[in-house]
C-alpha cells in the first residue's frame, strides 16, 4: 500500500510547490483578500476553495469548518500537488467570478476597515451558504470550484428552536447547534 503521505516527505517537491505557491501570492489579484480586500502581505489560503486570504479572513473560514473551507498558511504548510493546482486554475478574480457572481449591487462588499461580523456574514452567505453563485457553468479552469458550488445543497436557515424529542445525534449540527433535549426510553 502506498503512503498517502510520501508528498509531504519529498523536500525537492515540497519546495517545487512552495516556490509556486508563494509566486501565484504575489500576483496582483491574489496579493488582496477575497473577501475583505485587505491589502497587506497575503499568508492564508484556502486549499478547498482556491483563494488568497489575509489573517482575519483566514480565522473566519476556519470558523466555518472544514466541510466548507480548509486553509493552510504559506510558509509553513506542506502542499499537496492538487492544492496548488487548484490555487492556479482558480485564484481570486476566477473565485470572485463565480462565487460572486448574483451579488445584487446595493449589497455593500466589506472591507479591510468593516466590522468583523460583517466580514463573516458576507463569508458564510459567500461560500457556506452560496447566495451569489453563478447560475451558469464556468469555464474549464474553475471546474472544482463550480462542482463545489453545484454539488452541495446549499445550507437551509436553522429553526429558531430545536425540536423536542428525540433527536438523531446526525442531525444536530442542522439546528445551530443548539441543545436538544432528548426523551427517556420507554
Amino acid at each position: 500500500m502506498a503512503d498517502p503521505y510520501a508528498y509531504k516527505r519529498d523536500t525537492k517537491l515540497q519546495a517545487r510547490l512552495s516556490a509556486e505557491v508563494e509566486r501565484l501570492a504575489k500576483l496582483p489579484a491574489n496579493s488582496v483578500c477575497a473577501d475583505c480586500d485587505e491589502r497587506r502581505r497575503i499568508r492564508f489560503v484556502s486549499v478547498t476553495l482556491g483563494v488568497f486570504l489575509c489573517n482575519r479572513c483566514y480565522g473566519l473560514h476556519r470558523a466555518l469548518g472544514a466541510h466548507v473551507t480548509r486553509g493552510k498558511c504559506l510558509g509553513l504548510d506542506a502542499w499537496k500537488p492538487e492544492e496548488v493546482e487548484l490555487l492556479r486554475a482558480v485564484g481570486n478574480v476566477k473565485a470572485a467570478a463565480l462565487y460572486e457572481a448574483r451579488v445584487p449591487p446595493d449589497l455593500p462588499r466589506p472591507t479591510a476597515a468593516s466590522p468583523d461580523r460583517e466580514v463573516a456574514a458576507w463569508i458564510r452567505d459567500k461560500y457556506e451558504r452560496r447566495r451569489y453563485c453563478a447560475a451558469a457553468a464556468a469555464p474549464q479552469a474553475e471546474k472544482a470550484a463550480t462542482e463545489y458550488c453545484e454539488a452541495r445543497p446549499a445550507r437551509q436557515a436553522a429553526p429558531a428552536t430545536p425540536p423536542t424529542g428525540e433527536m438523531d445525534l446526525l442531525s444536530f449540527a442542522d439546528f445551530g447547534g443548539a441543545a436538544a433535549t432528548h426523551a427517556a426510553p420507554q
